[in-house]
């Protein structure tokens, strides 16, 4: 026979008949409607089981109750290592599950503090180069309060260019036009006029 996972029984077969027709079929009946099993994540297969006919009362019959007795206190006990083995699987898984949790944690933290020093890296390399140009800053104020201011007049002071000789351009020639000569009446221009006797 075999059991499924709620503890019910199946696919019951006679391995071994006792040859009477009744008695098989009442042993059939018997384990069908009276026998259940503990239920189990993945059920049982081939199973055998024995079934004695007997006078009530009989010591045949107290033999076999103290057989039944015992076959199912070993049911319970191989239910029980069953359900502890189950037991302990999900502890383990849980205890994976967690050992996982605080890994990633862990690294998760780890991640940050590398996050956290990289920025401060940053920064101390930002105030480094702060404080170097303001040093450079403060030494050249310092130079030029050293260095003296030119003296008028000095070779040093920058004197206006001294302009070169001026160039006249040059007439183009203009072509002259002659005066009308004098007539005879007339005096030459210039000249006072002869008065009259």
């Amino acid at each position: 026979m075999d059991i499924d996972r709620d503890g019910n029984v199946s696919n019951l077969s006679i391995a071994r008949s006792s040859g009477h027709d009744v008695l098989d079929r009442a042993a059939i009946q018997t384990v069908k409607n009276e026998w259940k099993f503990t239920s189990s994540d993945n059920g049982r297969l081939g199973l055998k089981a024995g079934i004695n006919f007997a006078r009530e009362g009989s010591d045949f019959a107290r033999q076999a109750q103290q057989r039944e007795r015992r076959a199912q206190i070993e049911r319970e006990r191989i239910a029980q290592i069953e359900r502890s083995q189950r037991e302990r699987e999900r502890q383990a898984s849980q205890l994976e599950q967690q050992k996982e949790r605080v890994r990633l944690a862990r690294e998760l933290d780890q991640q940050k503090e590398r996050e956290r020093l990289a920025r401060e890296l940053d920064q101390q390399k930002e105030r480094e180069r702060l404080a170097r140009e303001l040093e450079q800053q403060r030494e050249q104020e310092r130079l030029n309060r050293q260095t003296p201011p030119p003296i008028p007049g000095s070779l040093e002071t920058p004197t206006a260019p001294i302009p070169g000789p001026a160039t006249i351009p040059e007439a183009s020639p203009q072509p002259v036009t002659p005066l009308p000569a004098p007539s005879p009446l007339e005096p030459a221009s210039g000249q006072p006029e002869p008065s009259a006797p």
